[in-house]
């Protein structure tokens, strides 16, 4: 059931306990009984939850946060970045020779 996995994707998003989720989905009428049941669930959730963009990550992946070779930037928020402004990572260089430019 769709609504179901919008709940799922919900608690993920919101730090939720795969043993919570677990309970949750019992809850929500899904039968796991057996231990079998319940380790594959909680796989499956593990899984989900490289995908789901989190508020603890700042909207990014753990895939994303994992990726050494990618650089994380927090831009100030509010304030658009124009392509001649300078690069808000500090590098000193116009934003359209930096971070913007594969953009």
């Amino acid at each position: 059931d769709m609504m179901i996995f919008m709940q799922i994707q919900d608690g993920i998003r919101m730090n939720a306990d795969v043993e919570e989720l677990i309970e949750a989905l019992a809850r929500w009428g899904c039968k796991i009984s057996s231990q079998k049941q319940i380790l594959e669930a909680e796989k499956q959730i593990l899984r989900l939850s490289n995908y789901i963009r989190k508020w603890d990550y700042k909207g990014h992946t753990a895939e994303e946060t994992r990726q050494k070779d990618k650089k994380i930037i927090q831009f100030p928020g509010g304030r658009k970045i124009y392509p001649n402004d300078a690069c808000p990572c500090g590098s000193g260089k116009k934003y359209k020779h930096c971070c913007g430019k594969n953009k």
